[in-house]
C-alpha cells in the first residue's frame, strides 16, 4: 500500500466572499502565508454584511456534524457515568457556532471558543433571539490561560490551520491541559486517508461545501495542511492522549465507514474526513 502523506490544501472563496481580496492586505497573512486573525476579522465583517448567509449545503454539513457529535457525547457520558448535559464540553474554534447552537438549545453545558469576537457575533445574536445563554471565549487558545477543566474538548475542521509540527504539538498540549482526568477529546476533521472509491463522489461534495482545493490553483490562498490519521495518532498521544477510537465517515456523516480494528487494511490515497476519539 502507497503511503499515505499529509497535503496542503487551499482556497480561493467561500459562500461568495472572494478570499482573494481579503489576502492582498498582506498584513492579514502570518509568516508561514496563512489566513491570520485580521484576516478572519475582515472575513466575519464581510459574512455579517451578508447577513450570515450561507448555503443550504454547509448548513446541513454542521447539522448532521450535530448529529454524529450528541451520538459520541452520549458514548461519553455513558462511560463516565454522568448524564450528557451535566458535561463540561468546550468548542475550540467553533466559527458561527452552527454545530453548537443544537446544544445550547437543549441545554448542554457547552463553552464556544474563537479566537476573534466578530465570528461569534451569529451565534450570540441566536442565542438573543431564542433567550438563551451562552458563554464564550475569545483568544488564541495557546496563550489563554483558562481555569477551568472540562469533560469534553471539541474540535471540528480546525487542525489543518497548524502547519508547523511544534505548533501543532503545543496546541494539542494546550488541549490536554484543559481537560479534567478521564476528559475526551473529539476531533472530526479532513484528511487524505480515504477508503472505498465509489466514496469518491462523497469526497468531492465535501470538498466542494467547504472550499477546499485539492491541487494549488494559480491564484489561491494557502489554507493549511491535512494530516493523516497516522500522522494525528502519533501527535495526539505525543501530548499525552490515550486513543480511545478513531476512523473513517462518510462526507454525509451519516455513517462510521471503518473503525480502528481494521482501518490499516482499508485505507486508499484521497480526501476523506477522519475523527479521533482521546482520553486524558
Amino acid at each position: 500500500m502507497r503511503k499515505v502523506m499529509a497535503k496542503n490544501s487551499y482556497q480561493t472563496e467561500w459562500n461568495g466572499i472572494n478570499l482573494l481580496e481579503i489576502a492582498k492586505d498582506k498584513a492579514t497573512l502570518n509568516k508561514n502565508g496563512l489566513p491570520n486573525s485580521l484576516f478572519y476579522k475582515k472575513f466575519y465583517n464581510k459574512l455579517k454584511e451578508k447577513s450570515f448567509n450561507v448555503n443550504d449545503e454547509w448548513k446541513n454539513l454542521k447539522r448532521n456534524t450535530s448529529t454524529m457529535l450528541e451520538s459520541i457525547i452520549n458514548d461519553v457520558a455513558n462511560e463516565l457515568n454522568i448524564e450528557a448535559k451535566k458535561l463540561s464540553i468546550i468548542s475550540i474554534g467553533c466559527g458561527l457556532g452552527i454545530v453548537e447552537l443544537p446544544f445550547i438549545e437543549k441545554g448542554y453545558n457547552i463553552t464556544l471558543h474563537e479566537i476573534q469576537s466578530e465570528s461569534l457575533d451569529f451565534i450570540k445574536e441566536k442565542v438573543k433571539q431564542r433567550n438563551l445563554n451562552i458563554r464564550t471565549i475569545e483568544g488564541n487558545i495557546t496563550d489563554l490561560m483558562i481555569m477551568e477543566k472540562y469533560d469534553i474538548v471539541y474540535l471540528g475542521f480546525i487542525e489543518y490551520t497548524f502547519t508547523q509540527k511544534k505548533e501543532y504539538q503545543k496546541f494539542l498540549s494546550s488541549l490536554y491541559n484543559l481537560l479534567n482526568t478521564n476528559g475526551y477529546l473529539i476531533s472530526i476533521e479532513s484528511t487524505p486517508d480515504f477508503t472505498k472509491k465509489n466514496l469518491k463522489n462523497y469526497v468531492g461534495d465535501f470538498l466542494r461545501i467547504i472550499g477546499l482545493k485539492r491541487k494549488h490553483p494559480k491564484d489561491a490562498i494557502y489554507w493549511g495542511v491535512l494530516r493523516t490519521l497516522d500522522e494525528k495518532i502519533f501527535f495526539w498521544k505525543k501530548s499525552g492522549f490515550t486513543l480511545k477510537e478513531y476512523g473513517i465517515i462518510d462526507a454525509n456523516f451519516l455513517n462510521i465507514l471503518y473503525r480502528s480494528k481494521d482501518l490499516n487494511n482499508k485505507i486508499q490515497t484521497n480526501n476523506s474526513i477522519g475523527f479521533l476519539i482521546g482520553k486524558k
